[in-house]
């Protein structure tokens, strides 16, 4: 489990620097953690990503100690839950994050989709 880098910096009263993916691409997220990267921005509303490649990314950014956030392509349930389900794979697990991945998304009803645990 890796501490959340945009809340650390955030701490620091400084912005995060966030690179965002419109397509899949390993070989540059490991290339954004060379250069100073904190994070990787998951663009599914500009660009496709299947559950593999989002677990993927997850795992791989994960190691070089990077967060993870992203931008569904739309609001229907199976995108959300298809996002939720492969984060909650590899990074927002633990109790004291529990409800930080519905922060991502900015989901009101937190009700019809509940926390992770």
């Amino acid at each position: 489990m890796i501490d959340n880098t945009l809340n650390a910096a955030n701490k620091e009263q400084r912005k995060a620097v966030v690179f965002s993916l419109t397509f899949p691409s390993l070989h540059l997220v490991e290339m954004a953690s060379h250069v100073g990267f904190e994070a990787v921005n998951i663009d599914g509303e500009h660009g496709y990503f299947s559950s593999e490649s989002i677990d993927d990314i997850c795992r791989v950014a994960n190691g070089y100690g990077m967060s993870v956030t992203a931008r569904v392509p739309d609001s229907s349930a199976y995108w959300i839950n298809l996002f939720l389900f492969e984060f909650s794979k590899n990074s927002l697990t633990t109790d004291s994050q529990k409800g930080s991945i519905l922060k991502i998304y900015n989901l009101k009803d937190t009700r019809k989709y509940g926390y992770i645990s």
